[in-house]
């Protein structure tokens, strides 16, 4: 929670108690009402990144925040392609 509290955005204890309860409803509205699928990491840093700019755009490290979407995007692709690649070469084992 280093990363995600304190290098993304600093954030007060308030601003924290905020990020938890914007995360809590992000995850129960778009997963319990409307049955989207939710990570609730990346509900967090949304929240996070929305109480920095309470503070002023200045004060989000948008460097940092870059880099964790980027993982997003590419964790479950390279995740996907190993699967598929370490499927491929052993199709013929376990047939």
């Amino acid at each position: 929670m280093m990363t995600v509290g304190s290098s993304i955005a600093e954030i007060s204890q308030m601003d924290g108690f905020l990020v938890i309860i914007a995360m809590s409803l992000t995850i129960q509205l778009m997963g319990e009402f409307m049955g989207i699928p939710v990570s609730t990491s990346q509900a967090v840093v949304g929240a996070v990144v929305g109480a920095g700019l309470v503070n002023g755009v200045k004060t989000v490290h948008f460097g940092v925040f870059k880099n964790i979407a980027i993982a997003w995007v590419s964790s479950p692709t390279v995740a996907g392609l190993l699967a598929y690649l370490v499927a491929l070469a052993t199709q013929g084992f376990f047939a």
